[in-house]
């Protein structure tokens, strides 16, 4: 099952290093059908809103197709 991960870089509740990669890293799903994208930014995602958007949009299209308008 394709996975998007987005995480900020500087999250101190659950940091890169030492909680974002290994579930990364866990995740059963063959590499080229996941992505983990990370932002500068911490825990809250005010800070990136614009870019998960984007990020989330793009995974949406790529596995279900563009939206029609």
């Amino acid at each position: 099952m394709p996975v998007l991960m987005l995480n900020g870089r500087h999250d101190p509740i659950f940091a890169y290093e030492t909680s974002q990669l290994p579930l990364y890293q866990t995740l059963g799903t063959a590499d080229e059908q996941k992505r983990h994208a990370t932002f500068p930014a911490g825990h809250s995602s005010s800070s990136w809103r614009d870019d998960l958007i984007r990020e989330s949009l793009d995974w949406l299209d790529r596995y279900l197709g563009p939206a029609l308008e």
